[in-house]
């Protein structure tokens, strides 16, 4: 029976660089991937340039997980600049994008083909496609008669094998003994240690599996429900309709969603998540960069708040003085518009000024009824009857200084996601409870470790979630080499 080290489950990001550096440690490293073509999501990532980490991305902050503290040793120890490092020493290009984002100058492949490049440096051999049918962890006993327990196999909600239990068997060597045992289409292998960095259910189409997720909970490891992140939002309401129609229209807001962050539920105080970003309008609902962002931290149910104009802190007080004349400058004093007197000029062009111009006349006409059971009864009254001829002076400051309210916290309430097939990453994943944030080995299973996006660590967008998959990766390779 073949033995080796260490055995690397999934060939993407966090595997190859994990197995890279390990192999370049001495250590004899297997990957197995069920793919015909590995790195597949780096090679679509970014637009096919990869982004492939964020200069900010070492901030805890910006990372989502039940221990806020559990992402810290990692990023600190791994941070951008050691990634950064590796990239410029491969000879590849790359230039900062938007927000710290870093993106190749060329193509996506250069990262998969430097990943690839460090794995034969190490010797590392990766078998692919390959289809792990079968996995049992073997336990040392004292005792002279080998003991069995078999957890049932049964297989998972996507139709993938099933993955099995745990076998305890004696050995004299416990030392060097292999203490897992794989069985894969290409042969059985027996590995000291074991690597799971096969991923989330992000994108099936590219081979996505819930496996980590299926062998944490046939292992009895605590899990954290997985849902698709980084995605698009969708909106059925027939009320939603006349917005439908501006698929394509962009513009910067800012939005934001109420969440219990971790903690004992009676010490927790609710807060507010928020996103500066771009919002894209699609015919299925939101997407674009805020959207994106949001989808991470929203639940089913929970309204959006979304502030239209984030550039007017108060657009009611705004709207009023416009109203009175008490603005040296807007972007309605240059007389382009209307008759160059803002405050007789008509709400739609005031509107259409401020916001994209189909977006403006929609939202005059239909947020009131879209949005109203999430708004204060008296602030959706006030909506309601506007019309676009009508002028600034025709308006009493209450109703404009309702209607700026309105236009800094407008509630949505999506009625869920694009699922897995358009999300960017899964949410969820193995518990950071049960993995030992110096070593991402699983507390309760010696020489077993989650790396990447198998653990509950969902990064925000924009080469956050590569960065937690090399740090991870990183944190669990110089354990490996150590020992």
């Amino acid at each position: 029976m073949e033995t080796c080290d260490v055995v690397v489950i999934g060939a993407g990001a966090a595997g190859l660089y994990c197995a890279g550096l390990l192999g370049q440690q001495g250590r004899q490293v297997v990957v197995l991937d069920h793919a015909r073509r590995i790195g597949e999501k780096i090679r679509i990532s970014g637009g096919g340039r990869c982004n492939f980490t964020n200069l900010n991305g070492a901030d805890p902050a910006r990372y989502l997980c039940t221990d806020p503290r559990f992402v810290r040793y990692a990023l600190k120890e791994h941070p951008p600049e050691r990634f950064i490092a590796r990239v410029r020493h491969a000879g590849i290009g790359f230039h900062e994008k938007h927000l710290g984002q870093l993106f190749c100058n060329d193509s996506s492949q250069q990262i998969i083909d430097m990943l690839l490049a460090d794995c034969r440096r190490g010797g590392v051999q990766i078998r692919h496609p390959v289809t792990v049918t079968g996995m049992q962890r073997l336990v040392v006993r004292e005792s002279q008669e080998p003991e069995e327990s078999r957890l049932a196999d049964r297989p998972s909600a996507t139709g993938a094998p099933p993955v099995p239990g745990i076998r305890a068997l004696q050995d004299t060597d416990a030392g060097q003994a292999p203490r897992f045992e794989i069985r894969t289409t290409a042969g059985v292998l027996r590995a000291r240690s074991l690597v799971i960095a096969t991923g989330g259910l992000s994108i099936p189409a590219i081979g996505a599996s819930d496996f980590a997720w299926q062998l944490a909970t046939e292992w009895g490891l605590q899990t954290i429900a997985p849902r698709p992140g980084l995605v698009p939002l969708t909106m059925t309401s027939s009320a939603w309709q006349p917005f439908a129609a501006l698929s394509g229209v962009a513009l910067p807001v800012d939005v934001s969603v109420t969440v219990s962050p971790p903690g004992r539920a009676k010490t927790r105080k609710p807060q507010s998540v928020r996103f500066g970003e771009d919002l894209l309008f699609t015919h299925r609902g939101l997407s674009g960069p805020a959207s994106l962002q949001i989808s991470s931290y929203w639940r089913t149910g929970q309204p959006l708040w979304l502030n239209l104009l984030p550039g007017i802190e108060r657009a009611g007080e705004w709207l009023v003085d416009l109203k009175h004349g008490r603005l040296a400058a807007s972007p309605l004093s240059e007389g382009k518009r209307g008759d160059g007197q803002p405050h007789r000029q008509q709400l739609g062009t005031i509107l259409s000024t401020l916001l994209p111009g189909r977006l403006a006349r929609a939202w005059l006409a239909g947020a009131a009824t879209l949005s109203g059971t999430q708004w204060p009864p008296q602030l959706a009254a006030a909506l309601q009857g506007l019309r676009e001829d009508m002028r600034l002076t025709d308006l009493p400051d209450a109703r404009l200084r309702e209607l700026g309210q309105a236009l800094n916290a407008w509630p949505l309430v999506p009625a869920g996601t694009e699922g897995y097939r358009k999300a960017e990453v899964t949410v969820g994943g193995l518990a950071t409870a049960e993995l030992d944030p110096t070593t991402m080995m699983a507390r309760r299973i010696p020489g077993c470790y989650w790396i990447g996006e198998a653990v509950a660590v969902t990064g925000w967008l924009g080469g956050y979630n590569f960065q937690w998959a090399w740090a991870s990766a990183w944190v669990a390779a110089r354990a490996l080499g150590n020992h």
